[in-house]
């Protein structure tokens, strides 16, 4: 086994052990700073607000207050209240979420692209009585009150003019603006909620994982959990203060919440909210974004978007002369990237300098793409159960197809028995530090099965250390294909490859069970008409045909056992997560229910389209 620690490489003082005392710390040390920017809708009228770290406090503890006043939140010690939140990223998520954390109670945040019925199972799972939600999932709302008796409490997010019209049908409901403008002059009563021992070795948050293969467990973090990997965070990758950041991937994901939240608060971050994908660029360039935490998809589609938009103004000669220039001149230390490349730049707002990945093997194509123009491109790589982080590259440390060294006082292992130093060597990784989990939350089962007996976190993710101590991922252990002549073929290396095909949005390949017994690798293709080459027609034949060559091209340089042999295509999104990665059991059940209405087998259909009713 081939363990690898990971050392700080920033002086950094954390002098805080739980979030309220980070809170404090970053208000003496960053005044002035705005904590948060975003857009509020008033008098019919977008305006921008700004919030410092004093005021996010001082909204925090008056929500509270506000809350107790109610009669119903309990903070004598008799039960922690379970408060869920959900909804789009905002500022008022943000004041929920914390004010649980931070005294409240226990926080269970949750994904708002879960179906109705699922967010009503999840809050009996995790004993949710407080149940704060955005007017858009107020149906939402109202399936989690008639499936949940014990909530006693919910909390109407925004929209206060549409509060009276909710209010009929939810008797429950109160106002986060109108609680804190009620906690607000309550003195009293903000002193004993901020004056409420923390302990932050307990459970302080329930963080369901997303289920890509297997039901959805309740993560529990502590508060040690979570400002454990903020240290080693900000002890391992530079943040500059008074920049800022796009908040772009959902709250209720550990790395959106535990680095695009509390990182940013511990080193003065400026966080702006981005109100959806299609407000992307406009925000960019309002706000000055010097930084996005992404995913490997956004990043896949933002490099497609501006080589798509060179080509149309004919300029892809003179920008492929701009990358041997830079990439030339960068050897004798002279950098005019963000020079030569203003435009793009521009096109993105200006100040951006800086993209994190994470959630997904990050594709060196997009890695090469983002570094060649001037912006600093980071892979990381992290589970729910370790808060998330355990790896991130470095701008002095930046190996392309890695996910970095472990973090400041991680521990990884690969259990292999080889040397785990290539893919044929590859193991599965293990994790130790103080960010690791207590558990799943009343799965003592589950728990147990994925941890070694001598302490150890099992990722269920298979990788490799190179020559510098970097990771590299290869696959999931659970997806795993094992292909009858006893191969193994992880299907995320395979996707990477096609992944870069223009045209195709997202891949999913399996093994599909022959009826001889064997295993044929299998390929469903989501494939976006615009973008697909000139030379390809829009028409069903011409994309079979186009898909076709593609497949046997790659095939060409693929080992013979890791070659796709049947392939689909359709224009429709797959079930995905909201860190849109494919939830490989439930999309492949939705591809063999459509064939059986069919009455056809995968072989018959493939290279073809099969639509999705």
């Amino acid at each position: 086994m081939r363990t690898v620690h990971g050392l700080p490489q920033i002086e950094f003082a954390t002098p805080f052990d739980n979030l309220r005392e980070m809170l404090d710390v970053s208000i003496q040390k960053y005044p002035g700073v705005s904590a948060y920017i975003f857009h509020e809708m008033g008098n019919g009228e977008v305006k921008t607000v700004t919030k410092d770290y004093l005021q996010l406090k001082d909204d925090i503890n008056s929500f509270a207050a506000g809350l107790i006043s109610q009669g119903k939140v309990k903070i004598d010690g008799s039960g922690k209240e379970h408060i869920a939140v959900i909804g789009a990223n905002s500022y008022p998520w943000v004041i929920v979420h914390n004010a649980a954390l931070l005294g409240l109670g226990i926080s269970v945040p949750l994904d708002k692209q879960l179906a109705d019925h699922e967010v009503a199972r999840l809050c009996q799972r995790g004993k949710v009585t407080v149940f704060a939600f955005d007017y858009a999932h107020l149906d939402t709302a109202l399936m989690v009150e008639k499936e949940n008796p014990q909530i006693h409490t919910y909390v109407l997010l925004d929209s206060e003019d549409k509060f009276d019209e909710a209010k009929k049908d939810l008797s429950k409901l109160l106002s986060l603006g109108n609680l804190i403008k009620t906690g607000q002059p309550m003195l009293d009563q903000k002193k004993e909620f901020m004056s409420l021992p923390i302990d932050n070795k307990v459970m302080a948050a329930i963080y369901y994982t997303s289920g890509t293969t297997s039901q959805s467990k309740g993560v529990m973090l502590s508060q040690h959990n979570i400002v454990s990997n903020i240290k080693q965070a900000v002890r391992t990758i530079p943040l500059d203060i008074g920049k800022r950041a796009l908040s772009v991937l959902p709250l209720h994901h550990t790395f959106e919440g535990t680095v695009g939240m509390y990182c940013f608060w511990a080193t003065g971050i400026s966080i702006c909210i981005n109100e959806n994908l299609r407000t992307l660029t406009k925000n960019m360039k309002e706000w000055g974004i010097a930084m996005i935490l992404t995913v490997p998809l956004m990043l896949i589609t933002m490099h497609r978007q501006i080589i798509k938009n060179i080509e149309q103004k004919g300029k892809l000669k003179t920008f492929e002369f701009g990358l041997k220039l830079t990439r030339f001149l960068n050897k004798f230390g002279i950098d005019i990237r963000r020079k030569v490349f203003k435009d793009i730049h521009a096109a993105l707002g200006g100040k951006l300098d800086m993209v994190v990945s994470g959630a997904a093997a990050l594709p060196a194509e997009q890695h090469q793409f983002f570094t060649d123009i001037g912006i600093t491109c980071l892979a990381g790589y992290g589970l729910t159960e370790t808060s998330p982080i355990l790896s991130a590259c470095t701008p002095t440390l930046n190996v392309m197809g890695s996910v970095g060294r472990p973090l400041a006082d991680v521990t990884l292992a690969i259990d292999s028995q080889g040397a785990a130093d290539s893919e044929e060597s590859s193991g599965e990784i293990l994790a130790k530090g103080e960010n690791v989990m207590l558990g799943y939350y009343e799965n003592e089962e589950a728990t147990r099965e994925v941890f070694t007996e001598d302490g150890w976190f099992k990722t269920g993710d298979i990788g490799y250390f190179d020559d510098q101590d970097c990771l590299h991922i290869t696959g999931r252990a659970k997806s795993v294909i094992v292909l009858s002549n006893g191969k193994n073929v992880f299907p995320e290396e395979v996707e990477l490859f096609f992944n870069q095909i223009p045209g195709v949005k997202n891949v999913m390949i399996w093994g599909e069970l022959t009826e001889r017994g064997a295993i044929d690798l299998s390929a469903r293709f989501q494939i976006d008409k615009e973008a697909l080459p000139e030379n390809v027609g829009t028409e069903d034949i011409d994309i079979n045909i186009w898909l076709e060559d593609e497949v046997e091209r790659i095939n060409h340089e693929m080992t013979e056992y890791k070659k796709i042999k049947h392939f689909i295509w359709d224009e429709s999104d797959p079930i995905m997560t909201t860190t849109l990665k494919i939830k490989r059991n439930e999309e492949l059940q939705r591809i063999h229910n459509e064939l059986t209405k069919r009455d056809l087998a995968l072989r018959d259909a493939s290279g073809k389209r099969l639509f999705f009713s």
